[in-house]
């Protein structure tokens, strides 16, 4: 994974979780059209995720956004399998925010809101 892999971190407003945020954990892999077999396989190979055309349908994407597979497929195959060079930094840190969601998810239940919020660096 390089220029064309993306690991992204979203903190959205939510009027329906109690923090009133939502956090949105994507591992993305985009590529022309001409690949769309190639971002097809990783769907299979690792058994989760889905395949997006995007608009004007030069390129694709190969999209995994949920936590459980985050977890279970996405991160142990870079455990093994090293990124290399500048994005080795971002998997990193991608990987620690995913770490802290579940520390917050486990802890839900006996933290209000604002201490997770202030937990999160956000007040």
């Amino acid at each position: 994974m390089s220029a064309e892999g993306c690991l992204i971190i979203r903190l959205k407003k939510s009027s329906t979780n109690r923090t009133g945020l939502q956090v949105e954990l994507v591992f993305q892999i985009t590529q022309h059209t001409r690949d769309e077999q190639l971002l097809l396989s990783f769907i299979k190979y690792f058994d989760c995720g889905r395949y997006r055309q995007r608009k004007g349908g030069l390129a694709g994407d190969f999209i995994v956004s949920r936590l459980s597979d985050l977890t279970d497929k996405i991160i142990p195959f870079f455990e093994i399998y090293p990124i290399k060079h500048q994005k080795k930094a971002d998997f990193e840190l991608f990987k620690n925010h995913i770490l802290l969601f579940y520390f917050y998810i486990i802890n839900y239940k006996t933290m209000s809101a604002p201490l997770l919020k202030t937990k999160a660096g956000l007040l």
